[in-house]
């Protein structure tokens, strides 16, 4: 097994948290509310500061970034599920043997690290054999022993299982830091709160608030005035709602959010507890 180490620096109560097999060494205090067209940390690196947690994150292509609604993962699954088809390195029957930290899968234009921070399922189709990993970065793809299009990616642990040609079975999911927008609809999975405004965006790169005392905009009138009332949701534009009122009224609740701070406001409070990632 490879021991990959996260590295830590902490300056006046914040510290930065790089992520496994980092390839941006960038140690500096991050400016959380400035945007940048350039890559200066990798996806999902960490910083905590005053009871808050950030991560870094890449916006998607069109919307906005807006510091008083949740952002949403605008990714789709990146290689959907498929069974492998496909030689290793060696152009074996085997894709991948137990202990295996690579595994080789067919993806046309796949460039250098598209997947890195992201997650791969691989398995033989049954409970006992399904395996989890975390991807550390993968190659561009291109031919091996003769197939054309093959992509190794690298992966956090070794595998438990074998993988065999023809009957394992793949998924792959890029970061869900790559790719966020303000949420549109009630199917976002919110990853962030951002910590700056922009009006439109061209895939910059940003800091996202995922943890501690937070404002965001109410959905709606009435909450939080009465005993029980404490728990948030984000709504389908990432704006807050009640639990209680959702559960009670639509009989469906959306992503939790985090909960009240204060004990004696009044009703329809914004500044809260956020809990989406610690």
């Amino acid at each position: 097994m490879v021991v990959r180490n996260n590295d830590l620096r902490q300056v006046d109560s914040g510290t930065i948290w790089l992520p496994p097999n980092a390839s941006l060494a960038n140690m500096a205090i991050p400016k959380l509310h400035e945007t940048s067209l350039t890559k200066l940390y990798d996806l999902g690196t960490k910083f905590t500061y005053n009871d808050k947690v950030f991560r870094y994150c890449r916006a998607d292509s069109g919307g906005i970034l807006n510091p008083q609604y949740g952002a949403g993962n605008k990714n789709d699954i990146a290689i959907s599920y498929t069974t492998l088809s496909y030689p290793d390195a060696d152009a074996t029957t085997v894709a991948a043997a137990v202990g295996a930290t690579s595994v080789y899968v067919v993806k046309a234009s796949a460039t250098k690290d598209e997947y890195k921070g992201g997650h791969i399922v691989v398995g033989h189709n049954s409970d006992s054999t399904i395996q989890n990993r975390g991807i550390l970065g993968n190659d561009a793809a291109a031919t091996i022993a003769g197939v054309s299009n093959v992509v190794k990616i690298d992966l956090d642990f070794p595998l438990q299982t074998a993988l065999v040609a023809g009957t394992s079975g793949v998924e792959v999911w890029k970061s869900i830091y790559s790719n966020v927008k303000k949420a549109d609809t009630g199917y976002f999975g919110i990853v962030c709160v951002p910590c700056v405004y922009q009006a439109t965006n061209a895939q910059e790169y940003f800091w996202g608030q995922t943890w501690g005392p937070a404002y965001l905009t109410a959905a709606a009138t009435g909450y939080g005035a009465s005993e029980g009332e404490r728990t948030l949701t984000f709504n389908k534009e990432g704006a807050l709602t009640d639990l209680y009122t959702q559960l009670h009224t639509n009989g469906f609740a959306f992503q939790i959010a985090g909960y009240l701070i204060s004990h004696d406001q009044g009703d329809d409070l914004t500044f809260i507890m956020l809990t989406i990632a610690p």
